[in-house]
């Protein structure tokens, strides 16, 4: 049997940092874009799972108890067999022992869970023909969610977890153990693949648990989606997971800013770049709205007000100015400075604009402004369009 310990070329006692330390070097040893390695693609691949299953404490033990539970069916068999016999994996392929280890898959630990559902404890209900149907019943329930997930099935297995979390009578327990440790094998899986640049193996692994019904995937899962299918030009994908997101959480200003990027840069869409970014500025005048009070444009400082609500409103402009909307640029770079008023870039293209409009008066205003917080630029302005520039 070949073990995630010998995968990682570790001893089964080795410590946390021991196994992370191992995975590192396995990892970089067989990374398909550096490895000659004809299978190392697939190696990497278990490499990732055997990581992913002996990094979490919990998952590592339940590990180890099912590889002592088979190696103890194992030594049974040897007793009971001639002294010369040749058991049939001894001279199998190093890719048969693979299958063994495959066979866990990403989330195989959680079939652990199906292994060792006892019926200890409810031995005096099984004379109570109905009850023993119902745990039966409960029983297979897991093991089909189980199943699908030893597949990536994961659209299934969170379904059938989902859908009989109310019909677990007496194996409840177990379920909601099933559903989180399959859930955080996931979320690990998620932002390794993700730390490793596999954006293509996350965007097939995600999107279809996106689409489900299944309310599956965290603001970070989803995060890590979208920017893996901005990053291989799955620009339809992209602005379909940061619409998942927004909804989620609408709080989240960060993901307009990169939603509207999907669009501008992407989908080359300025005007639907802009309609997110206003969307996600109408959410920041209702926060402000609700903390400051109907009259937040008066008493608002500046200092409060985090870099995400700025980035949209100087975002937007920016797109706005590729577009010649001058007066809303003028409008956004005026309100951005309330927000950040010792921007002497907002003070210099603030000026610019209101050149653009024919303000003379005002763009030299801006720009004097723009020289004394130390735009250089701003001074080659002055000297050519303003009357009397400042020494």
């Amino acid at each position: 049997m070949f073990t995630y310990y010998q995968i990682l070329e570790i001893d089964e006692k080795a410590s946390e940092r021991e196994i992370k330390r191992a995975y590192k070097r396995m990892a970089k040893k067989y990374h398909p874009d550096v490895s000659n390695h004809e299978n190392a693609e697939e190696y990497f691949k278990l490499i990732i799972t055997a990581y992913n299953n002996l990094s979490n404490g919990y998952q590592r033990e339940l590990y180890d108890a099912w590889l002592f539970q088979e190696r103890s069916k194992t030594k049974k068999k040897k007793a009971s067999l001639p002294k010369n016999y040749q058991p049939a994996y001894s001279n199998a392929s190093k890719k048969k022992e693979d299958r063994e280890v495959v066979r866990w898959g990403m989330v195989s630990v959680i079939g652990f869970f199906c292994l060792i559902i006892t019926f200890i404890g409810v031995n005096n209900y099984l004379k109570d023909k109905k009850v023993e149907e119902q745990i039966a019943y409960e029983y297979s329930l897991l093991q089909k969610a189980q199943r699908a997930a030893q597949i990536n099935d994961y659209v299934t297995a969170f379904t059938i977890l989902e859908s009989v979390e109310y019909d677990m009578q007496y194996l409840y327990t177990q379920h909601r153990k099933l559903y989180d440790s399959l859930h955080s094998v996931l979320k690990n899986t998620s932002l390794q693949l993700f730390e490793d640049k596999e954006y293509t193996t996350l965007h097939y692994l995600l999107t279809d648990l996106r689409d489900s019904s299944n309310n599956v995937l965290t603001e970070q899962m989803l995060w890590h989606l979208a920017l893996s299918q901005f990053n291989i030009q799955e620009y339809n994908n992209s602005a379909k997971t940061f619409r998942t997101l927004i909804t989620k959480n609408k709080w989240n200003y960060d993901a307009y800013a990169a939603y509207s990027e999907v669009y501008s840069s992407g989908l080359n869409a300025p005007e639907k770049a802009i309609d997110i970014l206003t969307e996600g500025v109408m959410v920041t005048t209702e926060e402000y709205a609700s903390t400051y009070g109907a009259a937040y444009a008066v008493i608002l400082n500046g200092e409060d007000i985090p870099a995400t609500h700025f980035n949209l409103y100087y975002l937007r402009a920016r797109l706005l100015m590729q577009l010649e909307r001058h007066k809303e640029v003028i409008r956004d770079l005026n309100w951005a400075l309330r927000l950040r008023p010792k921007n002497k870039t907002l003070h210099y293209i603030l000026g610019n604009m209101y050149s653009k409009i024919g303000e003379n008066d005002k763009a030299c205003e801006a720009w004097v402004e723009a020289e004394r917080l130390g735009h250089i630029p701003s001074t080659t302005m002055l000297f050519k369009y303003c009357a009397k520039p400042t020494s």
